[in-house]
């Protein structure tokens, strides 16, 4: 039996960021994009960037474009492992006013990401897997982001990664009316998932 892993989609509802919502929660599906869109859309400006350790200049020009051509070919849904993140709830899902959105998902579609101080350097060899290589490429951040604790689902080609959703949890600054629609629609598409508003512990600590 196939292992799954429990991760965590910090989610915004403003705009098309609804619809990716229902579509979610109707479809048991996430959206995997390719680096240029992360890059453009996301917080690392730097998505995707190597250092390589080539001499020869025809080699270099060679694999520069096979690796690039395999980096544009690998779709990524970006996830996290922390639950409980006050930078993710404020970068990712509207300062709380969003949701997140707990999923099951497949152990062996997964990769955690690893935080560097620089980006990586590939070593040219002909025994060198260019599709391997971009992946371990797309498997690298810089450290200024170890704060998402980020897990990688990668995909060749297919748009969507299929998941299973387990919790949603509103965010504390979501309004009651708000709150009080997500729970009906969530409860109408898929009644089996959880569906919560963040609250205090005895700590005072949001959950």
């Amino acid at each position: 039996m196939t292992s799954q892993l429990q991760l965590y989609k910090y989610k915004s509802l403003k705009g098309d960021g609804f619809k990716h919502f229902v579509d979610i929660i109707l479809n048991e599906r996430l959206y995997a994009s390719n680096y240029r869109n992360l890059r453009e859309n996301g917080n690392d400006k730097k998505e995707g960037a190597y250092y390589f350790s080539i001499t020869d200049e025809k080699i270099k020009d060679i694999f520069v474009k096979e690796v690039l051509d395999q980096k544009s070919r690998i779709k990524i849904c970006c996830l996290s492992k922390d639950g409980n993140s006050d930078e993710m709830w404020k970068e990712y899902a509207d300062n709380y006013s969003g949701v997140l959105i707990v999923v099951e998902i497949n152990e062996n579609r997964c990769s955690p990401i690893t935080y560097v101080e620089t980006f990586p350097t590939i070593s040219y060899s002909e025994e060198l897997n260019h599709k391997d290589v971009a992946k371990q490429i797309l498997s690298h951040k810089l450290q200024d982001f170890c704060y998402e604790k980020e897990m990688r689902a990668f995909t060749n080609g297919n748009k969507y990664i299929n998941i299973k959703v387990k919790e949603v949890i509103a965010g504390r600054e979501m309004t009651g009316e708000e709150f009080e629609f997500i729970k009906k629609l969530v409860n109408r598409i898929k009644p089996e998932i959880l569906i919560k508003r963040q609250g205090y512990n005895n700590l005072n600590i949001f959950l």
